[in-house]
């Protein structure tokens, strides 16, 4: 019986005890530190879990910070810009001329035979053999024929409006049948004799003399590149007071080209038409001096303000 209690005792004894890494201790102090340990360990990931959130707090604010100040930054940037949207539509246009002097080296000449008869028939046969004599001696000269053409052909009837008939209306003397010729291409060198040998050959009417130049498509072409070039600097001008250059071409376009400026115009017809009517076997080869020819382009060119 004694024994018995005994054991129980040194159960009961050993209930209190725990086995720990240093051995047995009693149960309250195992108790207490393992308390303290998990406090330490809930401590610990507390601590670590404040730190954490600091630590992203901070990097959140400077991720901010960077943000306000790459926004700054563009501001900035854009503060002396128009936005992008603006910017295409503000632009700047100008007008100019180029203009190319060049010495003709190519004359056309239109001049006509006239002949006057009591009947058409007999006027008309007249003209012809003399409008034929005269296209020989173009040919003869060496004057192609695709250089001669016939321009112009007419038979008027002519009366005389100082005696009327019996029912009071003017009398018909007879017709006037005109033929005009137009000789082009011709070297400015032999559009002289040219004329007076057509004279000579029939031709009693010299309408005109004009010059015109054999590069006049190539100086044209000069006379653009001019008025390009002035447009620009034109724009430049006006862009300054914007703070701006002229940029890139939005649009271009070229002006009227008057197609009568290929051709200058001489008095030498008006001149020539008496002596050809008066004396066709003496006249003689004329001077003739072209001068210059003014050869312009314009163009019209609207352009992006360039900041």
């Amino acid at each position: 019986m004694k024994k018995s209690r005994w054991t129980a005792a040194a159960v009961l004894g050993l209930a209190g005890l725990v086995l720990s890494g240093a051995g047995l201790v009693p149960a309250s102090e195992s108790q207490s530190a393992s308390e303290e340990q998990v406090v330490e360990e809930t401590g610990n990931s507390d601590l670590s879990a404040v730190s954490q959130d600091a630590i992203a707090d901070e990097g959140q604010a400077e991720e901010n910070a960077e943000s306000e100040t790459a926004s700054d930054s563009a501001t900035v940037q854009t503060a002396n810009k128009p936005e992008k949207d603006d910017e295409k539509s503000r632009t700047v246009s100008a007008t100019a001329t180029g203009v190319v002097m060049e010495v003709p080296d190519m004359a056309q000449i239109t001049f006509g035979v006239v002949t006057n008869g009591e009947e058409a028939d007999a006027a008309q046969s007249e003209n012809t053999e003399k409008v034929n004599q005269v296209i020989g001696t173009l040919k003869g000269m060496g004057v192609e024929e695709k250089s001669i053409q016939t321009s112009g052909y007419s038979i008027s009837p002519q009366y005389d409006y100082d005696n009327l008939d019996a029912n009071k209306q003017p009398k018909l003397t007879g017709y006037e049948v005109r033929t005009t010729l137009q000789v082009s291409d011709q070297k400015i060198a032999d559009a002289g004799k040219i004329l007076s040998e057509s004279v000579k050959a029939g031709v009693n009417d010299v309408e005109s003399v004009v010059y015109t130049c054999s590069t006049y498509d190539e100086k044209y072409e000069e006379a653009l590149q001019e008025a390009v070039e002035a447009a620009r600097k034109k724009a430049d001008v006006l862009a300054k007071a914007e703070g701006a250059s002229a940029g890139k071409v939005v649009s271009i376009s070229e002006g009227y080209q008057d197609l009568s400026a290929r051709y200058q115009s001489s008095d030498i017809g008006a001149a020539y038409k008496e002596t050809a009517a008066a004396a066709q076997d003496t006249i003689l080869d004329p001077a003739l001096s072209a001068g210059t020819l003014k050869i312009s382009a314009e163009v019209s060119v609207t352009y992006e303000l360039a900041y």
